[in-house]
């Protein structure tokens, strides 16, 4: 009820002043208009006088070249003068066009302008005179002296019209002065009004409204909280639009307060989850009061935010949800470094798989990395010449644990060459002020043991760019320097056996590109080594045998093996008679298909001789048995005739 009477009188207090200060207003309008003319008579009158002085100065002018002129008479001087008589005349009209409105100072103006006209007059004179070849004496000074006198004439009634607008300008000026006077008082009693209204409004209000200017006491202690703390910290209703926004909120997102108040924080920062949908999260919220985890939120410019987040419940005095607090740290570098370390990871990881797959398929007999080994790690403090290092670093020097190493400990295990290698490697990175080093050595440890290592170090520089700490790591290498050796004993084995072949070796991949081949390939085809990786596998064989070879080749790689019987097609375009073998393999983690060629001239050769001896027996079989059966058939009709004939004899009988 009190609240409402405070409105009331606080409303009549209102209407009142506002009805003053709305007659006061029209005083100051009126004042305005007035204010308004005398300024504007001020800049006719300031223009008036400048307009004058511009034709004084035009006049001064004129004369100037009028003397210049007489004194030369040249051509180019008269054009001036002309030019300045112009000038003369366009002046004179521009300011009797302003004068005309202003009947006070038309009649002056007028006698100016005779006087103007009678010095034209009179200077043309003169000028006629200068060009005659002998002007009388007395006449051109009679000119010259009616000239200086027209000319004082005239400069006297410019002068008193400058008099006239400049006591003209004065009296708008103190004119204007005064209505601005006035002016003042009226804004001055406006102000008393205006202040008079707010100590009354204030005295009305703060009696009635002291609990809320203690809440906003405390809103405001909790916003300056709010602002002070160093994670972005975003306040919303409980439509989730935006109330709050600190300056860690503006520095993570990028956009400013203003942006931002009043937008749904859903839609706004583009709230995603790789783990709930945002439903779930909000139901979440609804049912606890609060939620923590980890999202996914777009800054300005779209760029992508990860966020760990908490979101409370605010709730008033009946236990009323009327907004959430939601505190925001931005762990996109975190998230980032994560990422890029898991790809390095996968990375190293397909790298060990893709060496262990050469290893398997140079030597199947050999499993060399079956277990990881750790790095030695060392950190050498030149300025206090000391040295830690890891327990890998003990072991592989053969210093016992926990022992204090020098320097002069490790040095003591290289030969001399490998000392003075060691030692240029770090003077010529102190030269080019490099950071980064690495070199090949071996080294004697305490367990008289030879230990190939690779040594990688990293240089730190002091303010004047001297080495004054370098640390590093040490790899054992003995063992992959083996590996090495017998990685390239055995490929020079490989090697050795594929081109003892009598035949043809060939591997190419699934793009049909050459990846090995004999000596033997080479040498009967005609082609270089440098050719042979840049033909395709098939333009090996004759254009109508290529689409056999293709099919074949196909079915290599889907069925695991065939052969086919083709001609191999040499680089002079000679055809000889080969018989190809495939088979599917897995080579540096590709499918590849392997195979020989063995040349069947020979055979060919004894297979035609072959048919040709089978074809001439089996004529041979003919004609003996046509010959014996013409035998039988004469031998039988012999025995039949004969029989016939007894036959006969025996009926008779």
């Amino acid at each position: 009820m009190q609240i409402i009477k405070t409105k009331r009188n606080i409303t009549i207090i209102y209407l009142a002043v506002a009805l003053f200060i709305g007659v006061l207003l029209v005083f100051f309008y009126q004042n305005m208009i007035k204010m308004q003319t005398e300024k504007e008579s001020i800049v006719s009158s300031i223009e008036r006088l400048d307009k004058v002085q511009h034709l004084l100065l035009s006049i001064e002018t004129l004369e100037q070249t009028r003397r210049e002129y007489i004194s030369t008479g040249s051509d180019q001087d008269e054009k001036k003068y002309l030019d300045a008589e112009k000038n003369l005349i366009t002046a004179i009209n521009v300011l009797e066009s302003e004068i005309k409105s202003n009947p006070e100072i038309i009649n002056d103006f007028k006698s100016v302008k005779d006087n103007i006209n009678t010095y034209f007059d009179v200077g043309k004179n003169i000028g006629l005179m200068q060009k005659s070849q002998s002007p009388p004496a007395g006449t051109r000074f009679s000119e010259e002296k009616k000239l200086d006198e027209t000319l004082h004439e005239i400069r006297k009634r410019i002068l008193a019209l400058e008099n006239k607008y400049s006591r003209n300008l004065t009296e708008s000026a103190n004119s204007n002065k005064s209505l601005f006077l006035k002016r003042t008082g009226q804004l001055i009693i406006i102000g008393l009004i205006f202040f008079v209204l707010l100590g009354l409004s204030y005295i009305a209000i703060s009696r009635d409204f002291n609990r809320k200017k203690e809440k906003e006491k405390v809103l405001k202690f909790n916003s300056s909280i709010v602002q002070s703390i160093s994670d972005a910290v975003i306040i919303t209703n409980v439509e989730y639009h935006i109330t709050t926004w600190n300056k860690y909120a503006e520095k993570i997102f990028g956009y400013t307060p203003e942006e931002a108040i009043g937008k749904n924080i859903i839609d706004f920062l583009k709230i995603t989850s790789e783990n709930n949908t945002i439903d779930e999260i909000i139901y979440d919220f609804n049912i606890k009061g609060e939620w923590k985890g980890q999202l996914i939120n777009y800054g300005k410019d779209n760029q992508k935010v990860y966020v760990d987040v908490v979101c409370s419940a605010i709730k008033d005095e009946t236990g009323r949800v009327i907004g959430g607090v939601n505190v925001i740290r931005d762990i996109t570098d975190r998230i980032l470094n994560e990422i890029k370390l898991n790809e390095l990871s996968h990375y190293l990881e397909n790298e060990i798989k893709t060496i262990i797959s050469e290893l398997n398929f140079t030597n199947e007999r050999f499993n060399l990395l079956s277990k990881a080994t750790n790095d030695a790690l060392w950190d050498w403090n030149i300025e206090e010449n000391k040295i830690w290092c890891n327990e890998s670093f003990y072991n592989m020097t053969g210093i016992a644990t926990g022992t204090p190493i020098e320097i002069s400990d490790f040095v003591s295990m290289l030969n001399e060459e490998d000392r003075i290698k060691i030692k240029t490697s770090i003077e010529d990175a102190e030269k080019k002020h490099s950071t980064y080093t690495s070199v090949e050595y071996s080294i004697h440890n305490k367990n008289n043991v030879n230990v190939n290592i690779l040594s990688r170090s990293y240089i730190v520089y002091n303010e004047q760019e001297k080495a004054v700490r370098i640390l590093g790591s040490l790899q054992d290498i003995t063992l992959s320097k083996k590996i090495q050796d017998q990685i390239l004993f055995e490929k020079e084995l490989s090697d050795t056996v594929i081109n003892s072949l009598p035949g043809i070796f060939y591997m190419f991949n699934d793009k049909l590109e050459f990846i090995r081949w004999n000596k033997n390939f080479e040498k009967i085809t005609g082609y270089q080594t440098h050719e042979m990786g840049l033909i395709n596998p098939v333009d090996f064989v004759p254009p109508e045998q290529q689409d056999l070879i293709s099919e074949k080749i196909s079915n290599v790689f889907k069925m695991g093996e065939d052969n086919v019987e083709a001609d191999l097609l040499t680089k002079d375009k000679k055809r000889v008679p080969y018989f190809f073998t495939g088979m599917s393999i897995s080579y540096n983690g590709q499918p590849c298909m392997m195979g020989v060629g063995i040349d069947v001239s020979e055979k060919k050769k004894s297979q035609e001789e072959l048919r040709r001896l089978t074809a001439y027996l089996q004529n041979i079989r003919e004609e003996e048995r046509s010959r014996i059966a013409r035998e039988i058939h004469d031998d039988l009709g012999q025995q039949l005739t004969g029989l016939k004939m007894e036959m006969s004899w025996i009926f008779k009988k």
